[in-house]
């Protein structure tokens, strides 16, 4: 049974195999759609473990919203949310264009990326505020 089980997610800094089922569709959420549910399904890290003796198959679809659509939970999910006095928004806007650009030029994926990325965004709103601030016909005149 070992040598089948070549998919892997990561749990408690442990990879563990994810054991076949007969008839059974394996789903792995990625940070978009945790975004989407506001936190309520996890992303999880997984991998692929190669055998060099016995063959693999695998269909794999990757859903990814128009580069720039912006991704955020829908209403009726964070009025629940704040019904029971949850954190009513885990996750700031975002395209999804932001986000890839995230992961493949500053960042590589991990359990922390969501929460990685919310920080960049920050400091890239920062940073854009006070760049525009510092351009406006009112600040011009000011020193840094």
């Amino acid at each position: 049974m070992s040598s089948i089980m070549r998919f892997q997610v990561l749990v408690d800094g442990e990879w563990r195999a994810v054991r076949p089922r007969t008839g059974a569709l394996v789903v792995s959420i990625g940070d978009t759609f945790m975004t989407l549910s506001n936190g309520l399904y996890r992303s999880c890290l997984h991998r692929a473990v190669v055998h060099r003796e016995r063959e693999r198959r695998s269909l794999v679809f990757f859903l990814c919203p128009r580069e720039g659509h912006v991704v955020l939970p829908p209403p009726c999910l964070l009025a629940v949310a704040a019904r029971e006095q949850e954190q009513p928004r885990r996750y700031p806007d975002f395209t999804w264009a932001d986000l890839a650009r995230f992961t493949q030029r500053h960042y590589r994926a991990d359990a922390g990326t969501l929460d990685a990325f919310a920080r960049w965004l920050g400091a890239a709103a920062t940073c854009a505020a006070a760049t525009s601030a510092s351009h406006s016909p009112d600040t011009a005149h000011e020193t840094v």
